[in-house]
């Protein structure tokens, strides 16, 4: 697809112009002049479709969601980071962030080199990579905090960035700018970082475990972001602190770290990439010599040749998770797509199961989101892509509305018991079919429960398509492609227990209409 694009959006167009005229015999001269010779021309071009290399990238081709993307920052391996694309014009990728205590950060060396815990909640995202993402240009750090009283206030700094690990990596910070006070520059610049078990401070004692924390401590602290989460505005120095704000010993309720490069160079890398990507081999051999008398050679002539290159590469976001697969993305989580021209979202990706790469467009696992919902909410989706979800009918539609696609349904029940169905063909209308759904071409464990609703439209509460003369999706507390009504059903009520109830989420020919399951996943790739 890249190179049938880039096929198409090469003109290259070359004009040669050889003047060659003189003064010989009729029969020895050309026999028209000007002459407009059309060369035989050579291209080979290789173009490499860059990573972005941050969140900021992200934001300048047009991502305006928060959220969790994968980056490129330089030549090692990419990694996924949480984007921050709304506050103060977006692009910020985040490295730090403490909301709830749910994550110790009270940890040692080695997991604060690598990363841990959770993009979309407390997580910090590791020295090695807060390296990669600073090492080249300048840098831009916000830190956005938080009180228990609902009150906010932030600190910019314009110069931002974290040497490597031989280095302990070493802080560079400066240019404050905000409402916080400056906690960090006026103390902690030029600071090495410690942890329990590597201490690099001024102190003779080990200001990490005196803090209970993690950071880039002097003797030792006015800010501690890394320190002990406590659910109330605790008045302890080991806490969240941030001193020119709330003082030395007045807990965080939030905190936010996030850095985002000051200038603009993404598609500069393209354009420089793409430059010395093409390589136009042009061999033109031009023989114009004669015996005629000197007086009558041709008078030398300079060699112009006009080209003209309009090259125009378009650096095609994957259209799916098959195709983040077949670019060597090995691990599950959520990524950016685009099938067709219409705007980029985001999917959650699988993997690992069968070969990888499927889309995953419906999660059931907790009960912790309401399915019974109305037409609209179907058709634009709703959930947490890690967690349960239904990603929308629409999207549905345009990630299936082209070539053949497999349907795969992973089941389980509160006995732990696993089973699948797979179908080798798979799509969904547009809108203007009600989404309506072509299925069939079974083969799995679970039986087939879903081809009896091939040709059937998707019915809400509030949008009733199915072939009963009542409401199927009332009547089963629930939204699906209903026949006359269901023999599956899993988008009904999630009962937490093995319940026998036939507005569950069931699926008849593997536990029967009534048994309602644990946990369902519905997930597309495409067949070639």
């Amino acid at each position: 697809m890249i190179a049938t694009k880039l096929m198409y959006s090469l003109m290259i167009i070359i004009v040669i112009i050889n003047t060659v005229n003189g003064n010989c015999p009729d029969d020895e001269k050309e026999t028209t002049s000007p002459v407009v010779t059309i060369t035989n021309t050579s291209v080979n071009a290789t173009p490499e479709c860059v990573m972005p290399t941050d969140c900021k990238a992200w934001k300048e081709l047009g991502i305006k969601q928060n959220g969790v993307y994968p980056i490129k920052p330089d030549n090692g391996p990419a990694f996924q980071v949480y984007c921050d694309m709304e506050t103060d014009g977006g692009g910020w990728t985040v490295f730090q962030r403490r909301q709830d205590g749910s994550v110790d950060f009270y940890r040692n060396w080695t997991d604060y080199e690598n990363g841990f815990g959770d993009l979309t909640g407390e997580f910090w995202l590791g020295l090695s990579k807060i390296r990669h993402l600073t090492k080249e240009g300048s840098n831009t750090l916000r830190v956005d905090l938080g009180d228990f009283e609902g009150n906010t206030a932030y600190a910019n700094y314009s110069t931002f960035s974290v040497s490597n690990g031989s280095t302990e990596y070493i802080l560079t910070v400066g240019g404050y700018s905000g409402t916080a006070g400056d906690s960090l520059s006026s103390y902690h610049n030029g600071r090495r970082f410690s942890t329990k078990d590597n201490d690099n401070d001024f102190r003779s004692r080990n200001c990490a475990q005196v803090y209970t924390g993690a950071w880039w401590y002097n003797d030792c602290a006015y800010a501690n972001l890394n320190g002990h989460y406590f659910n109330t505005a605790a008045r302890n120095h080991q806490g969240i602190i941030w001193r020119h704000w709330k003082g030395y010993d007045v807990s965080l309720k939030f905190s936010e770290m996030k850095t985002r490069r000051n200038k603009r160079i993404f598609s500069i890398m393209i354009a420089t990439k793409l430059m010395y990507s093409l390589m136009i081999i042009i061999v033109i051999i031009n023989t114009v010599n004669g015996n005629c008398p000197e007086n009558e050679k041709e008078k030398p002539f300079p060699f112009v040749t006009n080209t003209s290159v309009n090259a125009t590469l378009e650096c095609v976001m994957p259209t799916d998770c098959k195709a983040w697969k077949e670019l060597g993305k090995n691990q599950s989580g959520v990524y950016p797509i685009t099938p067709d021209n219409g705007p980029a979202f985001q999917v959650y990706c699988d993997m690992e199961t069968d070969g990888g790469g499927w889309t995953v467009f419906q999660r059931r696992q907790d009960g912790s989101v309401d399915f019974y919902r109305n037409w609209t909410d179907y058709e634009n989706g709703f959930g947490d892509l890690t967690g349960e979800f239904w990603l929308g009918l629409s999207k549905i539609h345009r990630l299936t509305k082209e070539g053949s696609n497999t349907l795969r349904v992973d089941l389980e029940d509160f006995e732990g018991n696993t089973a699948y169905a797979n179908y080798s063909t798979f799509s969904v209308g547009d809108g203007s079919t009600e989404y309506i759904l072509t299925v069939g071409g079974y083969s799995g464990t679970a039986g087939d429960s879903l081809t009896w609703h091939n040709g059937r439209r998707f019915t809400t509460r509030d949008n009733d398509n199915d072939a009963w003369d009542n409401n199927c999706a009332e009547f089963r507390n629930g939204a699906w492609w209903y026949n006359q009504c269901a023999f599956s059903n899993l988008n009904g009520i999630y009962f937490k227990t093995a319940t026998d109830n036939y507005k569950g989420i069931n699926w008849r020919f593997w536990k029967n209409s009534h048994y309602t399951l644990k946990f369902t996943e519905m997930k597309t790739r495409r067949n070639n």
